[in-house]
């Protein structure tokens, strides 16, 4: 079975673009991904682990 491990930050602008990158999905405006983020409430991402 796999282990996920999260912390609880925003994802950088850079972090968010490799993601849709990465499911294919367009890759849109950095600039409206950063003042996205900014009004972002919560926000869980990989620790890397």
């Amino acid at each position: 079975m796999n282990h996920y491990h999260f912390v609880e930050r925003k994802p950088t602008a850079e972090e968010l673009l490799d993601l849709r990158q990465a499911v294919g999905w367009s890759i849109g405006d950095p600039e409206s991904f950063e003042k996205g983020l900014k009004n972002s409430i919560w926000s869980l991402c990989p620790d890397g682990r």
